[in-house]
């Protein structure tokens, strides 16, 4: 049951393709990730840290397609599976996504593109 509640689609947006190297924050600890696919209400982040389920993380973006040059993100740990961790922004449509989102360097998977 609960492998079957671990599949839920949680998703409020359309996902975006990246590949984006991010910091996350997790207790006392800092982990290097990186974002695989991207969307307004979550993300779909790559690491060798084994995350626990309906952990609060910090995501730090720095990059230079930020206005600001550096974010940071709370999301929680939503799913786990072979490709990553699946995070949920705490707020939907985070600014930092958003200007992420609009960058030319984004791709369109929400129809298996």
């Amino acid at each position: 049951m609960a492998d079957l509640l671990n599949r839920i689609e949680h998703r409020w947006g359309r996902r975006f393709r990246v590949n984006i190297p991010v910091t996350a924050a997790v207790s006392s600890s800092e982990v290097e990730c990186r974002l695989r696919n991207l969307s307004l209400s979550g993300a779909l982040i790559k690491s060798e840290h084994d995350f626990r389920l309906n952990t609060l993380i910090e995501v730090i973006i720095s990059l230079p397609l930020l206005a600001a040059g550096r974010a940071t993100v709370k999301a929680h740990v939503t799913r786990k599976h072979a490709q990553g961790i699946a995070i949920e922004w705490c707020e939907f449509a985070p600014h930092a996504v958003k200007e992420l989102l609009r960058a030319p360097e984004v791709r369109d998977v929400s129809h298996g593109g």
